[in-house]
This record gives structure tokens, sequence and C-alpha cells, in this order.
């Protein structure tokens, strides 16, 4: 993959490490953490936005990025450009426009490492989770047509509960179904809005650099008990 910014150097890995290894679960967001996936939403954003003839531009493009919800984003969408949709036909353009992009390795790949990290927690009897702000049906796309769902016990899209990240209603599902306490889990997140909302479970955060977001990676540190690249670099040598 070819990055136009520097990835900086993985930070606190010994803490990482050690709390990977207290912490009897940990739960992944998926857009930007487990796939590198935040970049084909300029595609979608392109897409949809030239249904209209409108051009998309940077200052779209990172309003939407520091948004909370799909929802959100698709309500400043119908304003800014006054579209003729709701913003729930919106988000269902999204969908069908994201879908086959989500299902394309090529478009959304893996991060490095997760398959290991995976087979890592596996071993060490870990539970693990999944809380993602995306949509409930690109999150089944990923994980039924992907075949990604084999490695999560529990998985839930903010759509199936109350209130999106940063608001904890999707790690608090995820934290229920898997039976344990915030205190006794981790998450991995590219996001600040990801972070806060695991945080406020009560969970530490480890943070993930994703190109997408690196005006947002000084102060996702600051969340963050550390911060990685490459998630094999959790798994001590």
């Amino acid at each position: 993959m070819t990055f136009t910014v520097s990835i900086p150097d993985d930070k606190n890995l010994d803490i990482i490490r050690e709390t990977i290894k207290s912490s009897s679960a940990t739960i992944f967001d998926l857009d930007g953490t487990i796939l590198f996936s935040m970049k084909i939403w300029n595609i979608i954003n392109t897409r949809f936005l030239g249904l209209y003839g409108i051009e998309l531009t940077d200052d779209y493009t990172r309003v939407v990025r520091s948004m909370s919800s799909c929802h959100e984003s698709a309500s400043y969408t119908q304003s800014r450009y006054s579209i003729p949709l709701t913003p729930e036909q919106i988000i269902d353009k999204w969908n069908e426009i994201a879908r086959d992009l989500y299902l394309s390795e090529s478009h959304t790949p893996i991060r490095p490492g997760f398959e290991k990290l995976i087979d890592y927690l596996e071993k060490s009897e870990k539970l693990v989770g999944l809380a993602t702000n995306l949509t409930k049906e690109l999150t089944k796309v990923v994980l039924d047509e992907r075949g990604m769902r084999k490695y999560f016990k529990a998985a839930f899209s903010s759509f199936e509960v109350a209130h999106p990240k940063p608001h904890p209603d999707v790690y608090e599902a995820c934290l229920s179904s898997l039976g344990i306490d915030g205190k006794d889990a981790v998450a991995i997140e590219d996001t600040v809005t990801g972070a806060k909302a695991a945080i406020a479970c009560g969970m530490k955060v480890i943070g993930v650099y994703d190109e997408a977001s690196h005006y947002l990676w000084a102060e996702l540190e600051k969340l963050c008990i550390g911060m990685v690249y490459d998630l094999a670099s959790i798994i001590a040598e």
C-alpha cells in the first residue's frame, strides 16, 4: 500500500501487550481499523454527488469525516446540497454504491496483522467482538460475504442500538453479549469518536494509524494507551 503521509512508529508496545494479555476480551472497530476502507468513501461520495451534478470537495470530505454517524452525515449532505431525498434514502443510496467496494479486497484491504492477532487471541482463549458505526447492511456484507463473521463471538452495528459512537451504546451491546464488564476488555480503534465511545464503557483503547484520518492522530494518541499500524506488532515476539 502506498502512503502520502508518513506512518509514525508504534507507541507503548509493552503497555499494549500487557493490556491485551490481562484483558478477557478484545473488541475491534471495523472501518479504518480492520479494513482500510475510509478512502473508499471519497469514491462513494463522488459517485453519489455526481448523480446531482455536484463535485466532491475537500471541505465536504473533512466535515463529514468529523461526524459521528451516517445519519448525521446524510442530514448534512441533504441540507448542504438540497438533495431531494430524505437522510434515510441517502443512506440507502450510499449502501447501494458501497456494497461492491466493501466486497472488493483491492478497494478495502484488511489491515496487516489482523489474522495473526485473531489467531493469537483465539489460542489465548480471549473473547473477540466487533463494534462498528458502519451501517448494518454493509457490516453484514463484510461479515457474511467476505467470511469474517467467524472471527467474532459478538458483532454489532450502531444502527442496532439507540445512539452511534461517540455514545457507548454499541460497545455496551457488545460487552453485554460477551458477558463481561468494560474494565475487563480492550478496544482497538482508529478514530477519536470510537475511542471516546469505548472509554465511556470503562475500556482501555489501543489506537491504530489510518492514513485517511491522519489529521486526528495527535488527538487519538492522547486517548489511547498506545498506537500501532501493523496489528501483529501487538503480539510479543
